[in-house]
């Protein structure tokens, strides 16, 4: 009887560590840079981590709500840590910064746009779109 109840419990965890990711999409950038990967996590019944991959840069966000299970937009203050954009919970107007928008465009594509921000005023905008149909 304790084994069966060891055995449960190991499925138990194993099943919900499988359910981390909930969707996972692979593709190229449109501008010839790679490959890149946008994958959804879900962090409460209302929010879900997005983490937009490519070999130069990572872009993680939190509090990310989605429609109908699909991200539409997003748009937050980030900051810089090597080559990992991670989310500010506040948006201080820090030496510099990264307004970084995520946007589902439909038919698999998802946009970046990335704007150096210095004390808050934009800069440099580069954007970019990973193809994943």
């Amino acid at each position: 009887m304790k084994k069966n109840l060891i055995l449960l419990l190991a499925l138990m965890s194993i099943s919900t560590s499988t359910w981390a990711v909930s969707k996972e999409y692979f593709g190229y950038l449109k501008s010839g840079d790679g490959l890149c990967s946008v994958a959804f996590e879900e962090q409460s019944w209302a929010y879900h981590y997005v983490d937009f991959k490519t070999r130069d840069y990572t872009v993680k966000a939190a509090n990310v709500t989605l429609q109908k299970g699909q991200l539409t937009t997003h748009n937050e203050v980030f900051d810089k840590e090597g080559d990992d954009y991670e989310q500010l919970a506040f948006g201080f107007p820090l030496p510099k910064t990264y307004q970084i928008e995520l946007k589902y465009l439909g038919k698999g594509q998802f946009a970046i746009k990335k704007t150096r921000l210095f004390f808050s005023q934009p800069t440099i905008t580069k954007r970019d779109v990973c193809i994943t149909k």
